[in-house]
């Protein structure tokens, strides 16, 4: 019986130390998905295609979009998209008149290289600002700064060395460690991750005004993760609530975005819009 339960014990702590090993082994090829697809650019913007060279000399692949007008965007995509999936938010951008940066990380669509560590994400935005501010002559005070998913943890970043004029967090985790963790309870996240992307803990050095836009449905990243970030930033914010799925906003949802963005962007120190992170799909109060 002893001899049974020592091997039973012994059986389970190496699968138990298997699963995490393989964890922390497979962790970057499980949190970066870069599409093996990268489509041309779409016709019907004033698109140009542009390269930059980030501290480390990593060459990047961006998308920089003229749509007249006196602020631009710096669009941070998620973990399995390349900027040829971004249509959507260039007519969003185009309708609204804003300019956008739309850049591709290391190892996604044309930018070389790959992403080995947490820095590397923040080296790729950094480079990406530096670009709008040396080549196109845009100041700080003149970009938003747009994080979708994983983005947000470069535009968290980003926004707390900067001060850019707003940032937009979109779909946002408070942590990439917590969020794993929440998925996957039985494995030691922290100790093993390499990238921990800790969101939360930073908004607080942000004094930019922060719109959180995420959805109830969010089947990735729960909208509590929404809420949460809400809470920890500092004001001037807002919340926008939308419902559907984590990687699309239903046709319903377009123009609560459109209406609600242009708002926070119009006014970001007023709040004019502020949708309450406890309230129903569409909930605002003015």
């Amino acid at each position: 019986m002893k001899n049974w339960l020592l091997v039973t014990g012994i059986s389970v702590s190496l699968l138990y130390g298997s699963i995490c090993g393989l964890y922390y082994l497979t962790q970057k090829r499980l949190i970066f998905v870069p599409p093996g697809k990268m489509s041309p650019p779409p016709a019907g913007y004033n698109l140009e295609e542009i390269t930059f060279t980030t501290s480390d000399g990593i060459r990047l692949n961006g998308w920089y979009v003229d749509n007249g007008g006196d602020r631009t965007v710096l669009f941070c995509h998620g973990n399995g998209a390349n900027i040829s999936n971004l249509e959507f938010f260039m007519e969003i951008f185009q309708e609204i008149g804003l300019n956008a940066l739309f850049f591709d990380y290391r190892g996604y669509g044309k930018s070389g290289g790959s992403i080995r560590a947490e820095e590397d994400l923040y080296r790729d935005v950094i480079a990406a600002h530096q670009y709008l501010t040396e080549e196109k002559g845009f100041t700080s005070a003149q970009i938003v700064v747009w994080g979708r998913s994983i983005g947000g943890a470069a535009a968290v970043e980003l926004a707390r060395r900067e001060s850019p004029y707003a940032v937009i967090l979109q779909s946002t985790f408070t942590s990439l460690t917590e969020r794993i963790q929440e998925m996957a309870p039985i494995i030691p996240v922290k100790p093993l991750s390499k990238f921990g992307y800790p969101n939360l803990a930073k908004l607080g050095s942000i004094d930019s005004p922060i719109l959180i836009v995420h959805s109830v449905d969010d089947n990735l990243i729960p909208f509590s993760h929404g809420q949460a970030l809400y809470r920890a930033a500092e004001e001037p914010k807002s919340f926008l609530t939308l419902t559907g799925p984590h990687n699309s906003v239903p046709d319903e949802c377009v123009p609560v975005l459109l209406n609600g963005v242009r708002s926070f962007i119009d006014e970001p120190y007023k709040g004019v819009y502020r949708g309450s992170p406890e309230s129903d799909y569409g909930g605002s109060t003015k």
